[in-house]
């Protein structure tokens, strides 16, 4: 599981590079839902690679 942006705001620079080290591995990315306002406008999870969004 992943909060993303982090609860102190940030958005973690190597997300791709996270998550795609969880996909190589055969893991799924799930991120948590609860910061999603502060994604409006700046990306979508779909690029950052999660998985599924709760």
């Amino acid at each position: 599981m992943i909060t993303y942006p982090s609860t102190r705001g940030v958005f973690e620079e190597d997300i791709h590079e996270i998550c795609g080290v969880v996909h190589a591995n055969g893991g799924q990315v799930y991120m948590d839902g609860a910061n999603m306002n502060a994604q409006v406008g700046l990306c979508r999870p779909e690029d950052i690679g999660s998985g599924v969004v709760a």
